[in-house]
């Protein structure tokens, strides 16, 4: 516990101590938190999708719920851990940067725990199928941005504290997920 409220307060100081203590170790328990933020959102997409899976797959609803969870959980480990994690290493050591591998999954890693704070609200929400309208839209907007910023901001530290290069670099390291995250919600709100 103490790890997580220093992560979100501190994280200069918790990627020091996570770089000591798992400095011999190939595999730590971090790749847990990729597992466990898939599986909340294959959760969310369930339920605010639930009546068409229902009639798709034609089984029990409880089947279909924990093919999608376990989906999710799936889908990030192997995001966060096989793409994620090594195109942001691959980008970091054409910046000279000095970090290993299993430095910056350590960096993504932590860097998603601070969107899961959005995640019981979106849950609530698509369980309920309550329309999200008026101040609670900005709410949520809000909410969500300052969230994504809060994650940003940890991994930049973590970039900047694993690579042991300043500012420019850690961004110019973040820019390319930027620009696809950027290019992604453009065409997402054109289509809409």
């Amino acid at each position: 516990m103490n790890t997580l409220v220093t992560i979100l307060n501190k994280p200069n100081q918790t990627f020091e101590y996570l770089e000591k203590k798992y400095e011999d170790v190939s595999n730590p328990d971090y790749d847990v938190i990729f597992m466990v933020f898939g599986a909340f959102f294959g959760l969310i997409s369930f339920l605010t999708d639930y009546n068409s899976a229902t009639k798709i797959f034609n089984i029990h609803p409880a089947f279909i719920g924990l093919f999608v969870v376990l989906l999710g959980a799936g889908t990030a480990f192997v995001f966060g851990k096989h793409i994620i994690a090594p195109l942001t290493y691959w980008i970091g050591k054409a910046l000279k940067g000095e970090a290993a591998k299993e430095q910056i999954r350590i960096t993504i890693a932590y860097s998603w725990i601070p969107l899961f704070f959005k995640l019981p609200i979106d849950v609530y929400y698509s369980a309920t199928n309550t329309p999200i309208i008026g101040v609670e839209y900005w709410i949520m907007t809000v909410l969500g941005l300052l969230t994504y910023i809060w994650a940003l901001r940890i991994e930049i530290i973590g970039l900047m504290h694993f690579n042991k290069y300043g500012l420019y670099k850690a961004i110019v390291n973040k820019l390319p997920f930027l620009i696809i995250q950027g290019g992604f919600l453009y065409w997402i709100l054109t289509i809409t």
